[in-house]
């Protein structure tokens, strides 16, 4: 079958017709559009891989797994160690005091970084993770959302073409 109408022929067909086994049409469905959807950045999402309602439903379901951002940090946690010039036994010693540190960045290569204590390195490595997980997660509803755009502009030439 020529590829063009192999890409644009539902997988139920082909796989009625003989040209894909039914084993890996279930292998694809289940595993790899799944794979494909949760890290969306490493693919593209196809209109056979993906209806509208699955990808309205995947959407709303990221978007019910939003958490409150009110708790989240942009940044590095990093750990150093502060060196007296003198008048300190451990740092003589060469050992310093090691010292908690959130780095962000900003435009411009400017960096603001805030010192902290030791008790609160697990808080901020906690609001860092969840600002990642809402960046990643706002990510993915973002592609859905350019996804049901190109469906939108497709569904609308097709019309469009017919009488």
């Amino acid at each position: 079958m020529d590829e063009w109408l192999l890409k644009r022929t539902p997988a139920s067909s082909r796989e009625a017709a003989g040209q894909i086994p039914s084993a890996v049409i279930r292998t694809f469905r289940s595993e790899n559009v799944e794979k494909c959807i949760d890290s969306f950045w490493n693919a593209v999402v196809s209109s056979l891989q993906m209806t509208r309602e699955q990808a309205i439903r995947k959407r709303e379901k990221l978007a019910g797994q939003l958490s409150s951002p009110s708790g989240v940090l942009r940044g590095s946690l990093l750990q150093r160690t502060l060196h007296h010039s003198s008048g300190c036994l451990k740092c003589a010693r060469g050992e310093g005091h090691p010292l908690w540190v959130l780095t962000v960045g900003y435009p411009g290569g400017k960096t603001r970084q805030v010192s902290l204590r030791p008790e609160q390195a697990p808080l901020v490595r906690k609001a860092i993770e969840d600002y990642r997980d809402l960046k990643q997660t706002l990510e993915a509803i973002s592609e859905l959302n350019q996804f049901l755009l190109r469906l939108d502009r497709e569904e609308f030439k097709e019309h469009e073409g017919k009488p």
